[in-house]
């Protein structure tokens, strides 16, 4: 009995398949092999790939203008520039304990913007996003504040709620106390330095960097001098001696 041959194994070849398709207009190799598959690049034409290209643009045009209008997603303009800057600096000196607790410094942080011609500009209130901040204590010197003395830097009242640039303002004031003299940290003055709360933040504020206040030095009370006036002076000296009647000068 004559021995049988297995059957062939069925196969395709890719070329063949693209053959197959240049030779049928409507087809193409997706639809030949059976299953999704990009075409080839030599299948598409200088005129099919200009289309494509120009249908990508569009839908990319597309999602970056509702972007835009995401809450979430930075309101800054096109080639406009804008950064924080300390409109009103606190005083030099800071006396802790004269005054009660209503003795307190305050600094004012604004936020600037420019627009492509370096003009200063406003965008509208509808397209501003809130941004909130964050006070942070350094040193003079720029080392920060370990966090354990972090609580040296205290808000006066509820001011933490106004640490927030708002669209109507575009501005910050915080009223704040230092409550440790400079001569309990080596002589050092302090500084504040205030950025973009990025947790708190919803809109994408990376151009924004921090700025510093300038270096204030904590202290306790004034010196007052001590009276010295001419009079008394003049009763530690002792008095004149009295002449007798009779005595010569």
């Amino acid at each position: 009995m004559p021995k049988r041959e297995p059957p062939a194994e069925s196969s395709f070849h890719l070329p063949g398949l693209v053959a197959a398709a240049n030779g049928h207009p409507g087809s193409d190799a997706a639809t030949i092999i059976g299953f999704p598959l990009a075409p080839p690049p030599n299948l598409l034409s200088p005129k099919s790939s200009s289309t494509a290209n120009t249908v990508a643009t569009s839908v990319m045009s597309s999602i970056k203008t509702e972007m835009m209008t995401i809450p979430g997603f930075s309101s800054k303009r096109p080639n406009w520039t804008r950064r924080l800057v300390i409109t009103k600096q606190p005083a030099s000196e800071f006396y802790k304990d004269e005054g009660g607790k209503a003795n307190a410094l305050e600094v004012e942080v604004t936020l600037v913007e420019f627009n492509d011609l370096g003009e200063s500009a406003r965008s509208p209130d509808k397209e501003f996003i809130d941004i909130p901040l964050r006070i942070l204590l350094f040193f003079e010197s720029g080392k920060r504040v370990d966090d354990s003395d972090q609580e040296i830097f205290r808000f006066v009242g509820n001011d933490y709620d106004s640490v927030v640039i708002r669209s109507s303002t575009r501005k910050a004031l915080v009223q704040f106390r230092l409550e440790k003299v400079s001569r309990r940290k080596d002589g050092q003055r302090f500084k504040l330095r205030i950025e973009v709360d990025q947790e708190q933040c919803t809109a994408n504020v990376a151009d924004l960097t921090p700025v510093f206040t300038n270096a204030i030095c904590v202290l306790s009370k004034r010196k007052h001098p001590s009276y010295n006036s001419d009079s008394s002076i003049r009763v530690k000296e002792p008095p004149p001696k009295l002449l007798k009647r009779g005595e010569l000068l």
